[in-house]
This record gives structure tokens, sequence and C-alpha cells, in this order.
């Protein structure tokens, strides 16, 4: 896979491979190739490289050892991309197996994986989901494919408390002013008709008042799985500019606010979360001087094989969303060049439409 993941420095990448530190279980660093010890791993689960891992490894040990290949262990291929453009692999545990470890090859790693019957039949990892394990590293939480999680509607500050607090967040977020980080878009819809109005925060006046309505769903929970709602999109956004935490406004065809969340990641990475019926978008920066103007591209609206990225348009003045596909495509050309002349480095720069310089790389000799 030649993917191009992120647009961020090589030396990024660099200091990651050498400051990851690779942890593999205690039982499997006492001795190798323990293969067919009987134990009570074997099985197929399905992994979903949602954070798009260039290479996917799969390690399998039990109480003797490594129990196929050693450490990293085996290089996995993927079986076919999904509607969201994740990448989906099918793990084959190897029979005796007492738990597995998927990693990227560089030390990047899960906690062990030890239940093959998962919800779902497998797992899929999320950036702000990690943890320590017994040796003290920082390893990803592998979350079962069918985990679902909790809200309390009417809770849009994400406080796990409906209160006064959370009028004021439903007002700023209408009025296109910053609101908490916690801010939960889909909590705000308090009626749930999958749109953000000042009839929300009404409704949660009312409930704060203890007068009912019948379309108020405040303080009651609701389940959502991040990864198999198909009636959102979930945006992968790279802030080139620095904008900080940026937040998103969303409106559908008609004009109508929608519910709209930004997930943070790690460096300037973030996931955009949308609903489908999204007709403009327009992302603001952290501390709200800056936005761009509505992206109505239907394609980036409902990119699920790329990253969004801001860049200033000089020529009229203004910010606007672009986006980066990790595919060739018609919109990409792939060329050869020959070095004839010897040169000692070749510099490859990459300009949008605006003029903005978008990605240099060197390559030596």
């Amino acid at each position: 896979m030649n993917k191009t993941r992120k647009l961020i420095s090589l030396v990024l990448v660099l200091m990651l491979v050498f400051s990851c530190t690779t942890v593999i279980p205690a039982a499997a660093a006492q001795t190798n190739n323990a293969a067919g010890v009987p134990g009570p791993g074997c099985g197929i689960l399905k992994f979903n490289n949602t954070l798009k891992w260039e290479n996917v490894f799969m390690y399998a040990w039990n109480e003797a050892g490594d129990v196929s290949a050693q450490w990293p262990g085996e290089q996995l291929s993927p079986e076919f991309t999904d509607d969201d453009g994740c990448e989906v692999y099918y793990l084959n545990i190897p029979y005796g197996s007492t738990g597995i470890i998927i990693n990227d090859g560089w030390g990047v790693q899960t906690d062990d994986i030890t239940d093959f019957y998962p919800a779902g039949d497998g797992y899929y990892l999320d950036a702000d989901r990690t943890t320590v394990n017994g040796n003290g590293a920082l390893v990803y939480v592998p979350i079962p494919l069918d985990e679902t999680f909790n809200i309390i509607i009417g809770d849009a500050d994400g406080n796990k408390t409906i209160n006064i607090s959370d009028v004021t967040a439903v007002q700023k977020y209408l009025a296109d002013n910053p609101v908490p980080k916690s801010f939960n878009a889909f909590a705000a819809d308090a009626n749930q008709d999958n749109v953000i109005s000042i009839e929300d925060a009404t409704l949660i006046q009312l409930y704060l008042a203890g007068i009912e309505r019948e379309n108020n769903r405040c303080n009651t929970m609701k389940s959502i799985k991040p990864y198999s709602d198909k009636k959102i999109y979930s945006l992968d956004f790279c802030d080139l500019l620095d904008w900080g935490k940026v937040s998103v406004i969303a409106r559908d065809k008609n004009g109508n606010r929608l519910p709209a969340n930004v997930v943070e990641g790690s460096d300037s990475e973030s996931l955009i979360q949308i609903p489908s019926k999204t007709a403009s978008l327009t992302i603001v920066s952290e501390d709200g001087t800056k936005r761009t103007v509505p992206c109505t591209d239907s394609m980036v609206l409902s990119l699920g094989f790329g990253m969004l990225y801001v860049s200033y348009d000089k020529g009229n003045s203004r910010y606007v969303v672009n986006c980066e596909l990790y595919e060739p495509t018609g919109l990409i050309a792939e060329f050869e060049f020959v070095n004839s002349l010897g040169w000692d480095k070749v510099v490859m720069e990459e300009w949008d439409e605006y003029g903005n310089l978008v990605k240099s790389t060197e390559q030596f000799g």
C-alpha cells in the first residue's frame, strides 16, 4: 500500500519510528516458535483499520512464546475497503493462540486481544481510546465492532448533566459562536428531528422547568455506533494552518443547522462528523476569527477515502475547504522522473488551484 495518510512533516514520522517502544507479552518473550501448543485460540477475527495504518501485522502468542511468526508477526493484506474508506482485514487466529496483538510494524500497537469472539466478530481502533498496559506502554484499546456508546439527550455540553449551560451551548451553536470542547451536537438535538434549532434550546428549558412536551426527548439515552451509522459521515481533517480545535457548521439544502461534531485525534488531525444529508460545510477556527466559505461540493461532503484541509484563496481573499484523496483517481496523475543529470537532490512541490504550496517532497541521490 502506498497511501498518503497525512500532510505532516517527515520529521514527525521519524520521531515516531525512533521513539516507539515495542512491548510484547512477557510470556511470549520467553521462547520462540512454539507453534502447535494447545490453547483456546482459533478462529477468524475482523479488523477495521480505522486509524489507516500503512501496514498491519498480527502477532500471536501463548504461554510458551510465539505461536507463528516472531514480533511484529505476520503482515496482513486487506480483503476490501468499505464505504467509509476503511480497509477491512480478516485475521486467521493460529491454533493454540492465547492472545494476539495487532500492530503497524513500527511499535504502534493494540493492547492484548484475548477475546476471539467479540460483539460484531471483530475490532476497530479510536485515536482517543488508549491505555497503559502491564508493561507500562501506551497502547490502543481494541473496541468491538458492535460496541455502542450512550449520550444523554439534552446534555449539549457533554458534562453528563442537563442544566442551563446546555441551553447556552445550543444558543452559541446556532449563532455560530465557539462552543465548549465537550459539546455534542447529537445530544443537543432535544426533539431528535436531526436538525438543531431554537426549538431544541426551548425544549431543554421546558425540561428544566418540569414542563412536559410530547416531542421532548431530554434525559433519554441514545446509543450510537460510531462506525456503523451510515447516516453520519466521518471525514478526516488535517489542520495545516494551525487553527487549533476547529468547529464546523453543517446545513441541509434548506439552510437548517444540522448536528456536527469534531473529534480530536493526534497531532494536527481530527475527525469531522456530519449527517449524510449535509449540503454545505463551513470550518471555523478555534478562536472564531477565521472561517471558510461554505463548501457545497457533494464529493467532498461524502468523502470516505481522503482528507480535508483548509487553504487560503489569495485571489478572492478567502479560506476554502479542499480535499486530498488517498487513492489515485482521475484527479491525480502518476509519472516517473529519471534523474538523467545526476542532481544530488530533487524537490517535488504540489500546489493547489489557488497557488498555495500544499506539499514539498525531497529525494536525494
